[in-house]
């Protein structure tokens, strides 16, 4: 089905069933998977050096965790990359050649983030392979 599986996440709930949801197509079509987390960093406004180099330390965290607690005997990679989100997330997909990009499902303001949340729905719009969206539940949308 697909070899290359990229998965975005931010560390939430949403993100997690995200993940997990990439492991299982994994496990079923003998992929690979690549778990990305961007930092945003083009606002100098809103973090300073030290904050965003905190922020990138705690988001290798993260995918590290992901990366290393996979118990489905699949190939995982982790990176971390500064940028902005969905620009980060396309151009890391294109970078790996991946077949498919999966996506947490979630939103904070809004009418169109409550459906989806604002990456996610922008990736929707600017994804050139199949995105799967997974709700926090788990469930494929």
């Amino acid at each position: 089905m697909y070899e290359t599986v990229l998965v975005a996440t931010d560390g939430s709930d949403a993100a997690h069933a995200a993940v997990e949801h990439a492991f299982e197509l994994a496990v079923a079509g003998g992929s690979t998977v690549h778990v990305l987390t961007v930092v945003e960093s083009q606002n100098p406004i809103q973090f300073g050096v030290a904050e965003v180099d905190e922020l990138e330390d705690a988001a290798r965290a993260v995918v590290a965790d992901i990366a290393t607690a996979d118990d489905h005997d699949i190939e995982v990679h982790g990176e971390v990359r500064r940028g902005k989100p969905v620009s980060a997330v396309l151009d890391y997909a294109r970078d790996i050649g991946a077949d498919a990009i999966v996506a947490g499902q979630h939103g904070d303001d809004g009418l169109s983030e409550i459906f989806l949340g604002s990456t996610t729905e922008r990736l929707a719009e600017r994804a050139d392979v199949p995105l799967v969206i997974v709700p926090a539940d788990g469930k494929s949308a």
